[in-house]
């Protein structure tokens, strides 16, 4: 099975399991002034898509493969109501940051500190 089916069954469980408990909650951390790369997003635009919220260090050389497959499954399914947010953790600036993900080639939307709160 391929890594983008099985992330796509994974989210698809996870909605089914979570959808009859789901509550109301606010995203947070999607300003200018934290977004690091890809395409900016606001939490109107976020509303009523599937959401993989990425959380990581973005630097670490150790999240290279984990990166291109979500680089992968959003590109699958982007054109969907579906939608990968990275959420950058770790120590390393916004610009070495950027350099990890343009050397991926990672254009999905990742922030500093994205979250849902709720």
């Amino acid at each position: 099975m391929s890594a983008r089916k099985s992330i796509a069954i994974c989210a698809a469980a996870f909605i089914a399991a979570v959808a009859p408990r789901a509550r109301a909650f606010e995203w947070t951390g999607l300003s200018k002034a934290a977004h690091i790369g890809g395409h900016m997003v606001s939490p109107g635009y976020l509303r009523g898509k599937t959401v993989i919220l990425d959380i990581r260090d973005y630097a670490d050389p150790a999240s290279g493969d984990a990166i291109r497959q979500l680089q992968a499954t959003w590109s699958a399914y982007k054109s969907k109501q579906f939608i990968v947010l990275g959420s950058h953790r770790g120590t390393a600036g916004a610009d070495e940051v950027r350099s990890v993900l343009g050397r991926l080639g990672a254009t999905y939307p990742v922030y500093a500190g994205a979250d849902a709160e709720g």
